[in-house]
């Protein structure tokens, strides 16, 4: 697409092949499409790509990859595409967002208002559950139950570094960002205006509940410490569903409890 016209992200090329753009957005890039035969080539490819993908992953196989949790890529913010050199991303900002489409259809559930909030403002945490009828957000307190998948989301905010964390019913510790098999002693930075952890995540059978943490700061902090903070207040026992982390100054949280529902018999 030619610079007057502003650069249009894959990740929008791929929601606009996923039927997920607004009337408004789907006019606005069809009239680019139709003006652009650069960018029709780019759809194409990127359609025979996931075409691909789904391919070399049927169905079966990507559920197996969920309960794997795939290696976290972080899903940055949807720029929306206005046709005007004011947008124009730096290669490296397309690069980013090519990370965040290349992700198996499904298994982020996207949501355009969730991750196109503007900068700034206190942290936030969305858990969302996979349903027929599409993800369905879970307020603290909602009910789930083993074998739900749900999708963590979060907004930064005017934090800078933070981390996401779940305890459950057994006081077990879940690290959800960073992931648990990454190389990492420090909080990570954020993605400023939200995004979605690149792996979803499968409720097991631990009663009780599954308590989900986002901690956030403007400093970096030790994840040892804050693990260690979530490890005591895990081992509270009941207390463990409502109770504060004894964090240090300077780390503030968020939480999200989901109430495990009994297996039915």
């Amino acid at each position: 697409m030619s610079a007057a016209r502003g650069f249009v992200p894959d990740l929008l090329l791929e929601q606009y092949a996923l039927g997920e753009l607004n009337t408004a957005e789907k006019a606005e890039l069809e009239a680019a499409l139709a003006a652009d035969p650069e960018l029709r080539s780019r759809l194409a490819r990127l359609e025979a790509s996931d075409e691909a993908i789904l391919a070399e992953a049927p169905p079966a196989e990507i559920a197996a990859a969920i309960r794997r949790r795939m290696l976290f890529s972080g899903s940055p913010n949807r720029r929306a595409f206005r046709p005007n050199a004011a947008l124009l991303m730096p290669a490296a900002a397309a690069i980013l967002v090519l990370v965040g489409a290349v992700m198996a259809r499904g298994l982020i559930f996207r949501s355009v208002d969730d991750l196109n909030r503007p900068k700034g403002g206190a942290p936030s945490l969305s858990i969302y559950k996979k349903a027929a009828s599409g993800p369905v957000g879970l307020a603290d307190g909602s009910p789930a139950a083993a074998g739900d998948v749900l999708q963590i989301k979060y907004s930064a905010g005017q934090a800078r570094f933070g981390a996401i964390f779940s305890i459950d019913g057994r006081a077990v510790l879940t690290r959800h960002l960073p992931p648990e098999d990454a190389a990492a002693a420090k909080a990570p930075l954020l993605a400023e205006a939200g995004a979605a952890l690149g792996s979803a995540y499968e409720l097991d059978d631990a009663p009780s509940f599954e308590r989900f943490f986002l901690l956030s700061s403007t400093r970096d902090f030790d994840l040892s410490t804050a693990s260690e903070a979530l490890r005591a207040l895990a081992a509270a026992g009941p207390q463990a569903a409502t109770g504060a982390p004894r964090l240090p100054a300077g780390i503030d949280w968020k939480s999200i409890l989901i109430v495990k529902k009994a297996a039915s018999r």
